[in-house]
């Protein structure tokens, strides 16, 4: 019978509150929602609230932080945009006890506790928790990249990146390890160079289980394993799995590659000048030769250990390639000859030397 009583009540349920559009009844004043969305068709109860909504399709935002200029489309973002400036976390976490300065990073948070995840790709079915999360997913399946250097005019697809990469013009390094000194541009890069002090391993190779102190090496380690070398030598095409090889091969060879355009003979000719006087005295007393034949020898050996590189250094002889002459056919012999004694004159050339300098 109560029961009864209970459910006549509840069909009897005052509503006083009518819609002046389409005569509705509500039991509360919140339920009448006259304003509605041209655009998306949602009803708000206030116009205020239908006027925030609308700067979301029109991208409107009229509230600007003065302090680093951001802009947002509602006054309550821009309040609790404000403390982030300030360093002021008010928004506590009740599970874990971590703060935040602003509301919605709270929010953010909290589904990381709860494992919510209600915002799906439509393409590979994957969940994210926040929506930003998802928009910034879906680039990778259509390329899209927004966001460009003003300054080299690459492309990213994440503005964060774009942030980073700005850096590498700049050459600002913000982050300072207050161990050795040593500077980064990124705060990721300063984690990972911290372990390098302490010794400690903690990024492992699955496949052979070697351990290194950061996770840039673990990653160059990994191409021996799969045969991966995407750095390629623009000049003789050798490929290498770490980019740090490919520019220490072109330290060591950059003598070689300016050999073409004559640098490396100009360079030859003038440390022949500054030596002359010993290399006169050594080719004369002790090698029994003219000084322009030991010079020659000494090129053609240097070319001829050079020359598996690429391109091939067109040098040219003292002589002219068309000059077949006895001369030169008794100066080949001769260098068979210093080949063979080569350990021989250099411990006499340095015996000599000493005497000399002795005396």
């Amino acid at each position: 019978m109560n029961n009864l009583t209970v459910s006549e009540n509840l069909d009897k349920e005052e509503k006083p509150y009518h819609c002046n559009i389409c005569g509705k009844s509500f039991s509360y004043s919140s339920d009448i929602k006259p304003y509605d969305c041209e655009i998306c068709g949602k009803s708000f109860s206030q116009s205020p609230h239908l006027t925030d909504h609308v700067r979301t399709h029109t991208g409107e935002k009229p509230y600007h932080c003065d302090i680093c200029g951001k802009s947002f489309s509602q006054s309550h973002h821009l309040t609790n945009h404000k403390p982030s400036h300030t360093g002021e976390k008010t928004y506590h976490c009740d599970i874990c006890g971590k703060s935040f300065c602003e509301r919605k990073a709270l929010t953010n948070h909290k589904k990381i506790h709860i494992g919510e995840k209600p915002y799906h790709c439509d393409i590979c079915g994957k969940s994210f928790s926040l929506s930003n999360h998802l928009s910034r997913h879906k680039r990778t399946h259509t390329g899209d990249k927004p966001y460009h250097c003003e300054i080299c005019g690459k492309s990213f697809s994440v503005s964060s990146n774009l942030t980073r990469h700005r850096l590498t013009h700049t050459g600002e390094k913000p982050y300072h390890c207050d161990i050795c000194g040593k500077s980064f541009s990124q705060s990721h890069h300063l984690t990972n160079h911290k372990p390098s002090h302490t010794g400690e391993k903690t990024y492992h190779c699955d496949i052979c289980g070697e351990s290194f102190c950061e996770r840039k090496a673990l990653t160059n380690h990994k191409k021996i394993h799969i045969g991966e070398k995407p750095y390629q030598c623009d000049i003789c095409g050798k490929s290498f799995s770490c980019k740090s090889h490919l520019k220490k091969k072109n330290e060591e060879t950059k003598g070689f590659e300016d050999a073409g355009s004559g640098k490396l003979i100009y360079a030859i000719v003038i440390t022949f000048i500054l030596c002359l006087e010993n290399i006169l005295i050594i080719c004369c007393v002790i090698f029994k030769c003219p000084p322009y034949i030991w010079f020659r020898n000494r090129v053609n050996e240097w070319i001829s250990h050079k020359e598996y590189q690429n391109p091939p250094v067109e040098m040219r002889t003292l002589e002219a390639a068309d000059q077949q002459t006895d001369q030169e056919a008794a100066d080949q012999e001769m260098d068979q000859k210093q080949q063979s004694s080569k350990w021989i004159r250099n411990q006499q050339s340095s015996k000599w030397i000493r005497n000399q300098q002795s005396s």
